[in-house]
């Protein structure tokens, strides 16, 4: 009988966790998982690893779930010869922590950053990816691994800066010219020049301004003499108003008197609605 170390597990799952036994049931999907021990040569080579993370608003829930729970096994796996850097993205791209050897005492603090992981914004799929290729191509001689990866977690929902299928491969072949590029790394949202007047109120200060417009002289009207007014025409008086003559509010039928207000003096005021019409 093997050992512990060298036993191989074997589990099985089906697609549902119960059938009808009444019904035809044409395909059964299930799935098998093999568990062989873990076998690794004693002395291998360092490696690289530069995790870009989509922390976008559209990775919450699940997504993010599985995300943490891959680099928690991914930081499980490194030895303290390998490296790992991790590269977070939303709206902004931020290095979180360069290439850092995975020593235990690193683990912990890089399992504590990844735990905290939260969605937020919007995604710059492009300016993270780029941003993780730099983070390799920078290395220095003395420190470069053999073996160097980039490994983008994504929903691949890219909204913010380069987000054209074509223009992110072209972006690839050079991410450091690219990243130098107006509008890669920010959230390329539109921005709109202020207007020339606040442009003038920002260069000058309020104190400042202030006493410019009290050290002027004050303006001087110029006196002349007003044409005379011709004289009004002749009108003749109206007669006065009887409030007699109008029927009072409640004897107005009610699509009229929902068009007409009463005065507190008793003036007829009309609300021109289309229902005085009717």
């Amino acid at each position: 009988m093997a050992s512990p170390a060298q036993e191989i597990n074997l589990t099985a799952s089906t697609q549902y966790a119960a059938y009808d036994h009444s019904k035809a049931i044409r395909d059964c999907i299930s799935m098998a998982t093999v568990r062989a021990p873990i076998y690794e040569p004693q002395s291998r080579s360092a490696v690289d690893i530069v995790a870009v993370i989509d922390r976008s608003g559209s990775m919450a829930g699940v997504k993010l779930n599985l995300v943490r729970k891959t680099l928690l096994f991914v930081i499980d796996q490194l030895k303290p010869c390998d490296r790992l850097c991790l590269v977070l993205y939303d709206d902004n791209v931020v290095v979180e922590f360069p290439l850092t050897l995975m020593t235990k005492e690193n683990k912990e603090l890089t399992k504590a950053k990844v735990e905290k992981i939260s969605d937020r914004g919007a995604t710059n799929l492009c300016g993270g990816l780029l941003k993780g290729m730099e983070q390799i191509i920078v290395r220095s001689s003395g420190q470069k691994a053999k073996v160097a990866s980039v490994l983008l977690f994504t929903d691949g929902l890219a909204n913010r800066g380069i987000t054209g299928f074509t223009q992110i491969i072209d972006a690839m072949r050079d991410p450091i010219g690219s990243l130098a590029k107006p509008g890669v790394l920010d959230n390329a949202r539109p921005t709109h020049a202020p207007f020339p007047f606040m442009q003038m109120q920002q260069q000058i200060p309020m104190q400042q301004a202030m006493q410019q417009v009290s050290a002027q002289p004050p303006m001087q009207m110029q006196q002349s003499p007003a044409p005379p007014l011709p004289p009004p025409p002749m009108q003749q008086a109206a007669p006065p108003l009887q409030l007699n003559q109008f029927p009072m509010q409640q004897s107005i039928p009610q699509p009229l008197s929902e068009s007409l207000a009463i005065a507190p003096s008793g003036t007829v005021v009309s609300c021109l609605t289309n229902r005085m019409h009717s």
